[in-house]
């Protein structure tokens, strides 16, 4: 029974160091992508500077979410300072590709909100309509 407790203790550790190196890794990765929109953010081009702000946002979002107490100023200075043209260029694929598929699900979200909400305006009585009170058994028919 010692051995079982024994194991189940280091599975657990294992678990820990695993589920910490994961986030790290996502961290690292997120931090890539904000170094990738920093320097959209420093185009001459508006539409650019513009995508670079939306991509820094959600990503100091995540990273932020991940890990509050991270000096993103310092990681995103030491991985600039580590992306060689290569890495940035498959970073930027990797990133705007993930963001567009956050925006279309952004756009798929907002669109069945307002879809709800218009079913809903539709099902909804309004000051005009009387059949609420011609149905309505206690309407004293004023």
């Amino acid at each position: 029974m010692a051995s079982f407790a024994r194991l189940l203790s280091v599975m657990t550790v294992m678990l820990m160091a695993y589920s910490a190196n994961a986030a790290e890794s996502d961290d690292v990765a997120d931090v890539q992508c904000m170094v990738v929109a920093f320097k959209l953010m420093s185009s001459g081009k508006p539409d650019l500077r513009s995508a670079g702000l939306l991509s820094a946002v959600y990503y100091i979002g995540r990273l932020d979410a991940r890990s509050p107490n991270a000096d993103i100023e310092t990681l995103v200075v030491r991985q600039a300072a580590t992306m060689t043209d290569a890495e940035f260029s498959a970073e930027a694929k990797r990133c705007g590709s993930a963001l567009s598929q956050k925006g279309q699900e952004i756009t798929r979200i907002g669109q069945a909100i307002i879809a709800r909400a218009q079913g809903e305006d539709k099902q909804a009585p309004t000051q005009n309509d009387h059949t609420s009170e011609q149905s309505d058994p206690n309407a004293t028919g004023k």
